[in-house]
């Protein structure tokens, strides 16, 4: 499955207080599948967390895409903290 990178690091508490702190300009890993992605926070919008062409949920820091089916909890990419990386 080619999730398993990613959920090696899953929610924490610490990860529900860095979703609810984010502002625009902040960096973020975006990981689809095991591949990581960084990205910067573009727009904050009630709901949503814009990192350039993507949409996360500021709940579970999950994809939005309704295209895909993806609600944020039913997902194939996340945002989580840069540091967050194996390969850091």
């Amino acid at each position: 499955m080619a999730y398993e990178k990613w959920q090696e690091y899953p929610m924490l508490a610490e990860d529900l207080v860095w979703l609810a702190q984010l502002k625009v300009g902040d960096p973020v890993c975006r990981w689809l599948g095991s591949c990581p992605m960084d990205l910067v926070v573009t727009e904050i919008r009630p709901g949503r967390i814009v990192c350039q062409a993507w949409e996360f949920s500021p709940i579970t820091g999950g994809e939005l895409d309704e295209d895909l089916k993806w609600d944020g909890y039913q997902t194939g990419s996340i945002i989580r903290q840069p540091r967050a990386r194996p390969d850091q």
